[in-house]
């Protein structure tokens, strides 16, 4: 998420970086991708970028930003544990029954009675939590509005923290990096990266900021060449979008069907513990529809459609008009400094350098 008046920790504003500048900061270093956006690493010529972030790319902009991911799955665990400490409750009541001396349901009642108001109390207000967050972490996925790059205007548009009124900020003033941080647990010393990605403000004054966790320096080079090849290369290198399997009802009826009519054809055994193959036996089958009904069968998928449909809101006029394409004399060109700087950065990495060493030897 993007948070304004952060960028002091990098010194951006009082001393604008470089790309290939390496940058000291409290806990660790950065290496800036831009300003000017520099290519993070050699390009052969059948270089692609593939990307699960690309919600939209056409000849005029592509859209990068989160996919509703995992939200059905999130929704299964709630409804596991909520359900899971129902079944204690149950079976508390059910001993009464057989310790109570007449009817079953008399005894039944009679235990439900006497559990004191505490454990009911705490049920309630475990459920509740579960589906606060649920409902919390939609509506903040809902707020995550996708940042588009305009490749024929050559600028960025983004909502930051969640409001309503866009930012549009030109391309080539973007200051990107990955930052490497390091800290200890006592015993061991721990590395963590993040890429970084500041778009400057309207006044110009500041920046509003991205920090995204990532596993490797790699990755974050990656989310930068996805945004840089596109606004920056031909179309051949353009980034490519990685399909995406959309977590709905329509997914889940499919996949138990082709569950149901694999275990049909055989052959089946009773007892496996392949749980990535239900077909592959009764126990694993049954294992399969036990999990789903004890995590309400479809209930999270609906929860996963509403979450995406929460996140498809109309764009403002303007920013509809903005986003139309541009007849190709009216297209913006790379300034006459991005393209020396690349041209200069390009038989750097040739001659076998990197990105993190450009700085000291450009021309």
């Amino acid at each position: 998420m993007f948070r304004k008046n952060k960028s002091q920790e990098l010194d951006l504003k009082q001393k604008e970086p470089q790309a290939g500048e390496r940058r000291k900061f409290l806990s660790g270093e950065a290496v800036f991708f831009s300003p000017k956006p520099m290519p993070a690493y050699y390009l052969k010529d059948d270089d692609t970028v593939a990307s699960s972030e690309i919600l939209d790319i056409n000849d005029a902009y592509m859209d990068i930003g989160a996919r509703c991911q995992g939200k059905a799955y999130q929704v299964q665990l709630g409804h596991i544990c909520i359900n899971a400490v129902g079944l204690v409750v149950l079976l508390i009541l059910i001993h009464a029954g057989f310790t109570y001396r007449g009817s079953f349901f008399e005894a039944f009642l009679k235990g439900f009675s006497e559990i004191d108001v505490v454990v009911y109390l705490f049920y309630a207000i475990f459920g509740g939590v579960v589906w606060f967050v649920t409902i919390k972490t939609s509506f903040d996925y809902a707020r995550q509005r996708p940042i588009r790059f305009h490749r024929q205007r050559r600028e960025v548009c983004y909502y930051p923290d969640g409001s309503k009124t866009p930012v549009i900020a030109p391309w080539e003033q973007i200051v990107s990096w990955v930052a490497l941080s390091r800290g200890t647990t006592g015993t061991n010393v721990m590395t963590t990266y993040t890429f970084g990605m500041a778009i400057p403000t309207p006044d110009g004054k500041d920046y509003w900021l991205l920090r995204q966790p990532v596993y490797s320096v790699g990755e974050a080079q990656r989310k930068w060449e996805t945004m840089r090849t596109y606004m920056d290369e031909p179309k051949k290198k353009w980034p490519r979008s990685r399909p995406f399997v959309k977590e709905d009802r329509a997914m889940f009826d499919a996949e138990r069907k082709r569950i149901w009519s694999k275990f049909l054809k055989g052959p089946r055994k009773w007892v496996s513990f392949k749980f990535t193959d239900p077909a592959d036996s009764y126990f694993t089958l049954f294992s399969y529809y036990f999990y789903h009904i004890l995590a309400c069968w479809k209930i999270p998928y609906m929860v996963s459609e509403w979450t995406d449909k929460l996140n498809k809101k109309p764009l403002p006029e303007n920013i509809n008009e903005w986003s139309k394409p541009l007849p190709k004399e009216k297209w913006e060109k790379p300034s006459e400094e991005l393209l020396a700087q690349k041209a200069v950065i390009m038989k750097h990495f040739e001659a076998g350098g990197t990105l993190a060493d450009f700085n000291q030897t450009k021309a």
